[in-house]
């Protein structure tokens, strides 16, 4: 017993005497990995704290079916490939370009779209494509008013009479789900992001924690296979960061009680976090140009739900990328479960053909994240067999895994936008300015993907920032 508490006494007393470490990183996601990976090959003395399990942040790679799913970031965008390290990953054969087949739109009432239908999805396109003068309006002002422009002289059959409706509910699902957004009237119609929202690259079933094994160098896809030993510290939840010390060191306060000390910090985690915990975690508190930027920026959150069945039913009849479902309205106001019309579509998964992935948008995800396990089995059954029961054969899945980004903690969202009113402040650019402390030296750096002004909600957006303070730190 002596021993063991003579242990302890050790490892607390080092906590407090050691000299202080030249950088701290606080959020092992895919920005903080890559100033961890940066910074390790500089030989830079580097400690990196994450609050969950694992690192990968909002990259969530899980064996299930046959290969890997992803709970969070999925694809890789085009514009990705100009990094070195997604054109290293093309190089090495570990992405394969993504070809989903045609996704079908099918309607609650199981009837057959009539041939109007192919009006009404030109219309959705000319809505994303439209470039009239939309600065100050959100994207539902805009949408609603194309759509009503577009849509005004359209004749609707009579055994469809509420089809405008809902396929304008329909594109608010499109959006939602695109933006990342609880409510479509939050996100700008004017977008600053270079990215678009293609499905361009898929990393051939192994998941998207391939790209952290890149940049940490691990066999086989790199050979000098960085250190994390006692330099990655995982269940560190950040409770509080003294940043404005005289003698220049900051100090970071655990939710363990134990307590780190550095010459320089940056700071990762999602803007979702920044939002709730922004006056507890930072002494003295951030600036108020800072926390405007952060007010200002929008972050909402989608579900992803896995589906494993015994066999692929799904492709019997020829392959199919996925269905779009759409609610006709006198259902949507009848189900007493209503959540379930947040499911906005189903999509096959590649390198995974007994595996389905459901998504949910929208304003009621957070209650969707709590439902059960069973609850939400249920629920997508129904809706299923409603819209696909006539056509198939639908069997129960074995098995589900799910996402709960909006109501982790350490999370609170899934990736950031920008509102209206957050790109006429250029918060993007505000969040990512460095804190200078009362002898005016820049103490903590801000990276992840809210911090890039044209590659914000993407990964790669969030690996670009984390260079970027890396490189910050040591100037």
């Amino acid at each position: 017993m002596f021993f063991k508490f003579l242990t302890f006494f050790s490892l607390i007393f080092s906590t407090f005497s050691s000299s202080p470490h030249e950088v701290i990183i606080i959020g092992g996601g895919a920005s903080g990995i890559a100033s961890f990976s940066q910074l390790s090959r500089n030989k830079t003395d580097v400690l990196l704290l994450e609050a969950e399990s694992r690192i990968g942040g909002r990259i969530n790679s899980v064996k299930f079916g046959d290969n890997y799913v992803d709970l969070g970031g999925q694809w890789a965008h085009e514009n990705a490939l100009k990094d070195p390290i997604y054109k290293l990953a093309k190089d090495l054969g570990l992405l394969e370009r993504s070809n989903q087949s045609p996704i079908r739109l099918l309607y609650s009432n199981r009837k057959e779209f009539p041939n109007i239908i192919k009006k009404f999805q030109q219309v959705i396109q000319e809505v994303y494509q439209f470039n009239d003068v939309r600065d100050g309006k959100s994207i539902a002002e805009l949408a609603k008013g194309v759509y009503s422009e577009l849509t005004e002289k359209i004749s609707i059959p009579e055994d469809f009479p509420d089809l405008l409706e809902d396929m304008l509910e329909h594109l608010q699902h499109q959006i939602q789900s695109a933006e990342g957004a609880l409510d479509w009237n939050q996100p700008s119609a004017q977008s600053d992001s270079i990215d678009g929202v293609n499905f361009d690259y898929n990393w051939k079933g192994n998941g998207y924690k391939t790209i952290l094994e890149i940049l940490l160098g691990k066999s086989p896809y790199g050979s000098d296979d960085i250190d994390t030993k006692n330099k990655i510290l995982l269940n560190k939840t950040v409770t509080k960061i003294s940043w404005d010390n005289s003698d220049d060191t900051i100090t970071i306060f655990c939710g363990d009680s134990t307590e780190y000390k550095s010459k320089k910090v940056i700071f990762t985690p999602s803007i979702g976090v920044l939002k709730s915990k922004m006056n507890e975690i930072f002494d003295p508190e951030l600036p108020d140009y800072k926390k405007k930027a952060i007010k200002t920026l929008g972050i909402g959150a989608v579900v992803k739900v896995y589906l494993e069945f015994a066999e692929d039913w799904f492709n019997k009849h020829g392959k199919i990328g996925g269905f779009e479902f759409i609610w006709e309205k006198t259902m949507r106001k009848s189900l007493n479960t209503s959540w379930i019309t947040s499911l906005s579509a189903i999509l096959s998964v590649e390198n995974n053909p007994n595996v389905l992935c459901v998504w949910f948008d929208g304003p009621k995800v957070p209650f969707i994240e709590n439902l059960s396990d069973y609850e939400l089995t249920e629920g997508i059954q129904f809706a299923l067999i409603q819209f696909l029961g006539y056509k198939f054969d639908v069997p129960r899945p074995i098995r589900m895994i799910r996402s709960k980004w909006y109501t982790n903690a350490n999370f609170l969202g899934t990736y950031s936008f920008q509102t209206v009113e957050s790109r006429k402040r250029l918060s993007h650019n505000d969040l990512g300015e460095p804190l200078k402390n009362r002898n005016k030296r820049d103490v903590v750096f801000f990276a992840g993907e809210a911090t890039s002004p044209v590659h914000y909600g993407t990964v790669h957006g969030a690996i670009y920032t984390g260079f970027r303070e890396a490189e910050n730190v040591n100037k």
